[in-house]
């Protein structure tokens, strides 16, 4: 496996940590009355989103790699 094909695996994977994200129900819209489901949503979305968060970081440390080793 060659770097670039790195790049693209940890492409494709934040795309799906994304749309998992966006899919995931607004904690206002959750019902009142389900209070563990609600802070179970924010944790659940708090945490995705510092994943997609780090998972970027990577990426771009990995394509600077990339750049300054003339892989293309």
């Amino acid at each position: 496996m060659d770097l670039n094909t790195v790049i693209k695996n940890l492409e494709n994977t934040i795309e799906g940590k994304e749309e998992f994200y966006q899919s995931l129900t607004p904690p206002n819209l959750i019902h009142k009355d389900f209070n563990s489901e609600l802070a179970t949503m924010s944790v659940l979305k708090q945490f995705l989103r510092m994943n997609i968060d780090e998972l970027k970081l990577i990426l771009n440390d990995l394509k600077s790699i990339t750049y300054f080793q003339g892989i293309s």
